[in-house]
This record gives structure tokens, sequence and C-alpha cells, in this order.
């Protein structure tokens, strides 16, 4: 079994490959630049910015697994903007996804509203519009441009 995250003091490095148990002692979810993406807050539900933060990096690992290119890795969780998007060169579709964490029991949303859809295809259209000049840019541009982006949502655990 590969390791899930890297134990840093009293945060941990997360490397989304499986699934994270015992979050009680877990302080804040690091990226690999030590960059801070969630902490465990003082409200009602505790560790919901780093569920949330679990949710995103597995979604988007397992979109990599399946083939997918990255256009926007997943960020702090708590950040605006779409939670990450990727690329199927095979169906020639841009992803834009929400992940989602939800206890047992809980429930997931149905859908994306459409001005979220709206704002964050132009947030990957500016994001690869960006990027040197290469063949997936022109391919994912013109995904883009025909309308073949489908928002999801990434529902964890599942």
């Amino acid at each position: 079994m590969n390791p899930v995250s890297k134990p840093e003091g009293n945060n941990i490095i997360a490397t989304p490959i499986q699934p994270h148990v015992g979050l009680g002692i877990v302080m804040s979810e690091k990226n690999e630049s030590g960059e801070v993406l969630a902490k465990v807050n003082k409200g009602r539900s505790p560790n919901s910015e780093i569920n949330a933060t679990i949710a995103e990096l597995n979604g988007y690992q397992q979109s990599i697994e399946n083939g997918r290119l990255g256009i926007i890795k997943p960020g702090k969780a708590s950040a605006r903007g779409v939670d990450y998007a990727t690329y199927d060169p095979e169906e020639g579709i841009v992803y834009i996804t929400d992940s989602k964490y939800r206890a047992s029991g809980g429930s997931f949303p149905r859908t994306i509203p459409q001005k979220k859809v709206k704002s964050w295809t132009e947030e990957v259209q500016n994001t690869v519009q960006n990027w040197p000049d290469s063949p997936y840019k022109s391919k994912i541009l013109e995904t883009i441009k025909n309308g073949n982006v489908r928002p999801e949502i990434f529902k964890w655990p599942k």
C-alpha cells in the first residue's frame, strides 16, 4: 500500500492515493510545496476544511490515474473557483470539478449552478491561455470554444 501522507510535525503533506484515517491528530494539510491547504478550525465541524482538501486531492489523483491531463490542480479548499480541472484527450472533454466531502449519511448536491459553471469555465480558459504554445493548449482551448466542458461533482467518500 502506498503511503497517504508524510508526517511533518503536527502537519501532513498529502499524497492522495488512499483515504486518510484517524484525522483527529491532523492539524493541517500541506501541498508538496509546503503551502498549508487546510487547517482544523474552531467551528461546529473542525475537520471540514481538511476533509474537503482530502476530497479534492483524491478526486484529482483519480482523474489523473484515469488518463486525464491536469489543467488546474487542487488548491486551498476554502478558495473560490473550480476545485480542479482536467482534460480527457480520448473523449475530447474538459472536466470542471467540484469536490465534496460528506460524513456518513450526508447527502451530496446533484448539480453545479450554471453561474459557477460559466465562471469556472472562464477560469480554466484563462489559465490555459497563459500556457506556452503547445498542441494540448490548442486542443483544450478548442474544446472549450466548442462547448465540450462537463461539470462534475466528485463525492468523497463514495
